[in-house]
């Protein structure tokens, strides 16, 4: 009996051991990849071993893309291979999404009782949504938001805003712009970054934009997207508050020149680390009708060659929840997305604090852009940017670039929907 017992005992930690083995043979191991330069890539690396240190039956690991991302990336797709997870901007993932290199994440965020969408800011899906398709969980982001030299403001006796109306950004732009003895001008009072990605907030602002609600029609011929641009041209050509397209390189906030500039929350870090220029301050966009800043998040999508993609989502919401979202903040590689009160603290902690608050507030009332296939390679590249390059330049009036824009983009929408009958 004492042997039978032995012998049993010994087949059951035989079993135990294969079981074991099999257990730790069956590890998932993923890749996901993404652009940048090494302060990000140490971000993501260290977002790698922090999932790694949590989950034991999942490895993953982090491999840059430097270059051709987009090529390589379907390449690697196409041929059933390559990352299981990629990095996405805002302007590009519909486009992935419709043509199927990404994974629907719908029935992962509903079905996922350890999910919860609401901790992140709902203005950043409409970038990564195609027809009801969520095909990619935003991580970090960036928003609009107005620079000031604060130097400059007391300098011409302005009090430092918390807000500003466009009518203020106007009174504002004027007490700031200086002039030497023969006319010219050597101070702007406020610089507008003119390519389409750069101020597409202000048409918003006026209630306009580039597409109605259904992304079916161009709306760039309404009164309200022609009021804004107007509004831009008499800045540089009326008012002459703004630098002229061929005076950009000259005059910069980081050179004193300029009392006020829009652009993206990534300028605190340049200013901060890049340029080592202090004396700047940050808030919200101009107010038009609507008070909205623009968001420009990026986001992990799954690619559609992965062969774990259950893995993969557990990557995806571990990086968009509180303890990735901890470590992004801490990076400081942009503003993140969770609305966790820890992740927020996290996020102003460092030396640029009272900026990072501003950034935080900022994309509470941001919006990503409501996108179709097509909108940066197209749209903006080929068709609106270029259009609005002549108004700026002040060689065609705002109606006139406008209303051929719109004929371009319209004719480009209605192709667009009638190659899958729409």
């Amino acid at each position: 009996m004492k042997r039978l017992t032995r012998s049993v005992s010994l087949l059951v930690l035989i079993v135990l051991a294969m079981t074991f083995s099999a257990m730790a043979a069956e590890k998932v191991h993923l890749v996901f990849t993404a652009w940048g330069g090494e302060s990000h890539w140490r971000v993501y690396e260290r977002l790698a071993q922090a999932f790694n240190e949590k989950y034991e039956h999942i490895s993953i690991e982090f491999i840059p893309t430097p270059d051709a991302y987009v090529d390589k990336m379907k390449t690697n797709i196409l041929a059933g291979t390559g990352p299981d997870i990629y990095f996405s901007q805002e302007m590009q993932s519909v486009g992935f999404i419709k043509d199927g290199w990404f994974l629907p994440l719908n029935d992962y965020i509903e079905n996922d009782p350890t999910f919860d969408i609401d901790q992140i800011h709902s203005g950043l899906f409409s970038s990564f949504t195609w027809e009801g398709k969520i095909g990619a969980l935003p991580v970090v982001t960036f928003a609009s938001m107005l620079f000031y030299n604060p130097v400059l403001l007391a300098e011409a006796g302005l009090a430092e805003p918390e807000s500003l109306t466009w009518d203020e950004l106007v009174e504002y732009a004027r007490a700031l712009t200086r002039r030497g003895p023969d006319g010219d001008v050597i101070q702007y009072g406020h610089r507008i970054e003119l390519w389409p990605n750069f101020y597409l907030y202000y048409l918003w602002q006026n209630e306009g934009g580039v597409f109605d609600e259904d992304l079916r029609n161009s709306i760039l011929n309404s009164q309200e997207t022609i009021e804004a641009v107007e509004f831009i041209h008499d800045l540089i050509w009326g008012l002459q508050v703004v630098p002229k397209p061929d005076e950009m390189g000259k005059f910069l906030l980081e050179n004193n020149n300029v009392g006020m500039f829009t652009h993206g929350s990534w300028m605190i870090g340049y200013y901060a680390n890049l340029f080592e220029f202090d004396d700047f301050a940050a808030i919200s966009s101009p107010v038009g009708k609507r008070a909205v800043n623009m968001a420009y998040p990026n986001a992990f999508g799954i690619s559609a060659a992965s062969k774990h993609p259950d893995e993969a989502w557990e990557f995806l919401k571990f990086a968009s929840g509180p303890e990735g979202q901890r470590i992004i903040a801490e990076g400081d590689l942009g503003i993140p997305v969770n609305k966790d009160p820890s992740v927020g603290e996290a996020y102003v902690s460092g030396p640029t604090a009272i900026h990072n608050m501003a950034a935080l507030e900022a994309v509470m009332m941001a919006q990503a852009p409501r996108v179709v296939p097509g909108m940066q390679e197209v749209i903006i590249d080929q068709i609106l940017g270029p259009g609005l390059n002549r108004v700026w330049a002040n060689e065609v009036a705002p109606r006139t670039a406008l209303e051929e824009a719109h004929r371009l983009v319209q004719a480009y929408l209605d192709e667009f929907y009638a190659s899958f009958g729409r």
